[in-house]
């Protein structure tokens, strides 16, 4: 079951469009509950699953059921809704991908109180949407696979500021563990709690011997929290990472800036649009915003991507991608994060997405309010 204001960011608009003469501010916990259970399809409430205190709505609730009366309203306008309209609620047992909320006669509503489009994504994913294909899978590691030799360059680099500029024995304290690393006798040794993980010949060692030899745990709460102390500021090694970080950015590119120009289904699918058009409703403290979702089919060809780039500052791999809809002019543009997640040389590094700016929906949406 999702959480208490996402149930009621949900059910308050179905329950104004279906008593629009209530007044937001006298509803009680149980009114709310007992009246969705009554008139909304699909709808078994408890009144657990909407407030916090049985008795009343907390400051919170309140604000969330104010915003639902709001679109509510709107919604009624817009959807030409005269008499009491046959809801469904949809939103408690959708599959993921899909955005529907409400369905309020035939038309399909999603609604929102937050940004619509930030993601942890790997960069497969980010791969796959730009190809419009399946050719890679979980896992892609962008600095194994685009900028190996650049890779196993950082490392080395690290390694030897390491013996460097590091302490011969290296302590750090974490919320309930603690971690202790030792260099000595050409063999660093890792120690995390009861987990101890040795390379000999450190000196020399390779990525390969690295990764091998080390567990994910040692590279997280020991490696890492080593060289943040003692390497991290080193000028030598920030120019090795972002080296790297550029390597990998420019072999991207130049491997699929072919498909700028193009459209995808898995590229409107990353903005929710889907196989059929339907409402999306964003609402904040200060703002109510209604657009009309557009199918696919309205959308390809007309929403592209315009540009696909790499920037690295502060050597931090950032891939940007905007997004024109040729039909109105208007670019929407993001940009993807490429970073270790859990510590130097430690898993697959994320793809996390981001709004560059403020996300005009307008330039893939039709917005009515």
């Amino acid at each position: 079951m999702a959480n208490i204001l996402t149930n009621l960011r949900e059910l308050s608009v179905a329950f104004f469009l279906n008593a629009p003469s209530s007044d937001p501010k006298s509803i009680t916990p149980q009114i709310f509950a007992e009246n969705c259970n009554r008139n909304i399809t699909h709808c078994k409430i408890t009144v657990n699953n909407i407030a916090s205190d049985l008795r009343q709505f907390n400051q919170a609730e309140k604000a969330v059921i104010i915003n639902g009366f709001n679109l509510a309203i709107e919604f009624r306008k817009i959807l030409g809704i005269i008499q009491t309209p046959n809801i469904q609620w949809v939103g408690n047992h959708k599959k993921s991908d899909s955005p529907e909320d409400l369905i309020v006669n035939d038309y399909k509503l999603s609604l929102k109180e937050e940004s619509f489009i930030l993601e942890n994504m790997g960069l497969y994913k980010l791969l796959n949407i730009i190809s419009n294909s399946e050719l890679h899978r979980r896992g892609l590691h962008v600095f194994e696979t685009f900028a190996e030799r650049e890779l196993f360059n950082w490392y080395e680099t690290t390694r030897d500021l390491l013996i460097q500029l590091g302490p011969k024995k290296f302590n750090y304290s974490g919320t309930g563990y603690i971690s202790e690393g030792t260099l000595l006798n050409d063999t660093l040794t890792l120690m995390y709690n009861n987990t101890s993980c040795k390379i000999k010949n450190y000196s020399t060692s390779t990525y390969a011997d690295f990764m091998t030899n080390t567990n994910s745990l040692t590279r997280e709460k020991v490696f890492s929290k080593w060289i943040n102390e003692n390497v991290k500021q080193s000028q030598k090694y920030n120019k090795s990472k972002s080296e790297c970080s550029q390597s990998a950015g420019n072999s991207i590119i130049a491997a699929y800036e072919k498909f700028i120009g193009t459209s995808s289904d898995k590229l409107l699918r990353l903005f929710r649009i889907h196989d059929y058009s339907y409402y999306y409703a964003k609402t904040t403290y200060s703002s109510v915003e209604i657009y009309k979702v557009p199918s696919i089919q309205e959308s390809l060809r007309k929403i592209i991507i315009n540009k696909f780039y790499c920037l690295v500052p502060d050597s931090q791999l950032n891939i940007f991608t905007e997004i024109l809809n040729s039909e109105n002019g208007k670019t929407f543009l993001f940009r993807n994060e490429l970073r270790y997640s859990h510590g130097q040389f430690n898993g697959t590094p994320e793809a996390k997405l981001y709004h560059v700016r403020d996300g005009d929906l307008s330039v893939m949406y039709n917005k009515l309010l």
